[in-house]
């Protein structure tokens, strides 16, 4: 009896061992960002997957988005976009899925928002430096216009977000 019992544990255990290594992983897609704010430029996030996965897009704008395709592992999706001078914001959903599973990203690109302090300076006639404050959500430069003799110099020539210009002019 001792042995039939013993026999029947062996056999239980087997059965289920056998069961649960027969039962296969549940499909799995993550990223690492599920929104994203934007104004120009470049971003990534990664997918995180245990199946082959496909990327579509939907909503109001399409971005660039690389690769659109993947396999399971971790893989790096890149997104760009030229700025957005509408008045309006974009946004687009990527939808990443494989299997049975499927993770989403939310992008949404702001307009362009760029001012100055004030419309015109005025300065004596004698050396003196004074500042305009730009208030931005993207990056901005002063290269390539043409600068009168008379300023001696504007800095920073380039920034990115709010900022202060400091123009210099001569005597």
């Amino acid at each position: 009896m001792k042995r039939f019992y013993l026999n029947a544990v062996v056999l239980l255990t087997a059965a289920l061992l056998f069961l649960t290594g027969c039962v296969e992983d549940k499909d799995s897609i993550s990223v690492d960002k599920t929104v994203i704010e934007v104004v120009s430029g470049g971003v990534s996030f990664n997918v995180t997957s245990n199946v082959e996965w496909t990327l579509q897009q939907s909503g109001d704008y399409n971005f660039s988005v690389s690769p659109k395709t993947g396999v399971p592992g971790s893989t790096d999706v890149k997104v760009s976009y030229v700025p957005n001078d509408t008045d309006q914001a974009r946004n687009s959903i990527l939808t990443i899925a494989g299997g049975s599973a499927s993770a989403q990203v939310q992008l949404i690109q702001n307009p362009v928002e760029f001012s100055v302090s004030a419309d015109t300076l005025k300065f004596s006639a004698q050396k003196q430096t004074l500042a305009l404050k730009i208030t931005s959500n993207t990056e901005w430069n002063v290269k390539g216009i043409t600068i009168p003799q008379w300023i001696s110099s504007i800095t920073p020539e380039q920034g990115s977000g709010n900022g202060e210009l400091s123009i210099t002019v001569n005597e």
